[in-house]
């Protein structure tokens, strides 16, 4: 499911929604595409999770291979720009043009600068409130 989109500066999840839900996701978040290791940087800069899924986390570090990044050159395609600086510029462009589209059909998705979340239908409410019930029906 394609429902969350991040920034690579924006890798950590806000310290508002840290709990078992966040941390489950977190760890079953598989990247669709990535380069320059930023998975394991996302698995690194949520290591709170932890706390809630110690043994799922451990498998994810030992799984990856934290290797360092090398600096690249930036290949050029006009004398005065980078593909980045083009890919930036087409970006928001065409993320205006998205989010006028998405003005008046907007229900739950959050939308910021470094994120977007698409989860029609937030499901941490009723699936902690499951889990906890069934923790107190074991009187766990």
């Amino acid at each position: 499911c394609l429902n969350m989109f991040m920034d690579e500066k924006y890798l950590e999840i806000p310290k508002k929604e840290r709990d078992l839900f966040s941390a489950h996701e977190v760890l079953q978040m598989k990247p669709v595409w990535e380069r320059e290791n930023t998975y394991n940087k996302f698995i690194l800069a949520n290591a709170w999770v932890m706390r809630y899924l110690p043994n799922a986390y451990n498998q994810e570090i030992k799984k990856m291979e934290i290797k360092k990044l090398k600096n690249k050159k930036e290949v050029r395609i006009f004398p005065n720009y980078s593909i980045t600086q083009l890919l930036n510029y087409c970006e928001a462009f065409l993320k205006k043009l998205q989010l006028q589209y998405m003005k008046k059909r907007r229900t739950t998705e959050i939308i910021k600068n470094a994120y977007i979340r698409f989860h029609p239908h937030d499901a941490r409410k009723w699936i902690l409130a499951s889990y906890h019930k069934r923790l107190k029906d074991l009187k766990l």
